[in-house]
């Protein structure tokens, strides 16, 4: 993690980053997205500039870029639209 030293812009806590990216950018993601991509579990979030405590802090250019990364051309598959599985082959008389 590299040391924050710059304070002339202030950092976001978890809760701010939703807000701010629909603000900057127009890009619309939810907090309990937000969330969701920053949690242990999934660690697909920006990448905290430094802690307070175990609160992470993000600085706005990350997270801009960050937000940038996440968005296509094209919709990405998700367990809601992927296709039927097909049925289940019957089993043959004993």
């Amino acid at each position: 993690m590299q040391q924050h030293n710059d304070l002339s812009e202030p950092l976001l806590t978890l809760g701010e980053i939703a807000p701010f990216i629909k603000q900057t950018t127009g890009i619309p993601f939810g907090l309990s997205t937000i969330e969701k991509l920053c949690s242990p579990a999934i660690s697909d979030g920006p990448k905290p500039a430094c802690y307070v405590g175990k609160r992470p802090l993000y600085e706005r250019g990350e997270v801009l870029r960050w937000a940038r990364t996440r968005l296509s051309a094209r919709p990405k598959p998700s367990a809601h639209n992927w296709p039927d599985k097909p049925p289940k082959a019957e089993r043959a008389p004993d």
